[in-house]
């Protein structure tokens, strides 16, 4: 018997409940708005602990944010490659877009983990959110104070700017 991979909205639970995908890779999950919605950042965690040390096996250490509108065609929003093995299960993944990226799907797309001694590479994704550039996440109603920070670089300019909260035309 096989434990078949768990289903896909336990990635976006918070309460310990983890999405634990097939053996090999890639793996992914993804989000529907509903409507296209705008997203500055996300973030997630792996394993809540460490058992039989499958929290450094099972999390992610290469992995997209990947952006569509139609569910088809996708564009790579952030990609880290070769990141640091995780190491605590209150550990967290963030990471700021530095694009106000506008969507209706959002999906988290896992390129490798360093995997189990039986070569299987499983993926573990738990607590997944999204932020709006309001400071809110836009899948619950819940309030935070989280801001998103975008920052323009302009190529041949001596000068950046960096505006903090709800990102507007820049003139």
């Amino acid at each position: 018997w096989r434990r078949p991979p768990s289903y896909a909205l336990y990635a976006f639970a918070s309460d310990g409940t983890s999405w634990v995908s097939g053996p090999s890779l890639p793996h992914w999950v993804q989000y529907d708005f509903g409507k296209a919605t705008s997203v500055c950042s996300y973030s997630f965690q792996s394993r809540p602990r460490d058992v039989l040390g499958y929290l450094r096996a099972d999390g992610p250490t290469a992995y997209s944010l990947l952006g569509s509108i139609d569910g088809i065609t996708f564009t790579k929003l952030h990609e880290v490659t070769g990141g640091p093995e995780w190491s605590t299960g209150e550990e967290e993944r963030s990471h700021s877009l530095h694009v106000n990226a506008h969507f209706r799907f959002f999906r988290l797309q896992v390129t490798d983990v360093p995997g189990r001694m039986t070569g299987n590479k499983y993926t573990v994704i738990r607590n997944l959110r999204f932020t709006a550039p309001t400071g809110a996440p836009p899948h619950t109603l819940i309030q935070t104070h989280k801001q998103c920070l975008v920052t323009v670089v302009i190529p041949n300019l001596i000068r950046n700017r960096q505006f903090e909260g709800v990102t507007k035309p820049f003139m």
